[in-house]
């Protein structure tokens, strides 16, 4: 079986106070991913492409950005986001995953993957990236 590899593109769903969500539908499963507002390029992106991958060798990204960075430098935003997650609960249709960084520097929240995206596998450790498009605007 081969490493999985995936990219989907993501749209804004909505605002938290500390956070943005975007979102997109697999096969009737709703795949959120949450980013602190702090780590977010402005204007906030309309899309973003998130790919998960199961192996290191398929990552893009070479380089973390520091919290400290992001917040004192904001044109670093643009950096994309690297995180590994390590496999956290199974609820009934995803895969729940929770970044292995500290709180404080976590770049994304704990996505659930659904099923479909994982090829119906449930890898210990995967690389989330995301990839900033269009910066016009958030809706």
């Amino acid at each position: 079986m081969s490493p999985i590899h995936t990219s989907r593109k993501l749209k804004p769903l909505k605002e938290t106070p500390n956070k943005l969500v975007w979102a997109d539908t697999v096969d009737g499963i709703q795949f959120r991913l949450l980013i602190p507002k702090r780590r977010v390029p402005k204007p906030w992106p309309a899309e973003i492409t998130v790919q998960i991958s199961e192996s290191e060798d398929a990552i893009v990204s070479q380089k973390r950005l520091k919290r400290s960075d992001a917040e004192s430098n904001p044109g670093s935003r643009l950096t994309p986001i690297l995180a590994e997650v390590r496999w956290y609960q199974h609820t009934t249709e995803r895969e729940r995953y929770r970044p292995i960084a500290s709180e404080a520097e976590r770049e994304i929240g704990e996505p659930y993957i659904p099923f479909r995206l994982l090829d119906d596998r449930c890898p210990e450790t995967l690389y989330i990236e995301v990839f900033w498009g269009n910066t016009s605007r958030w809706t």
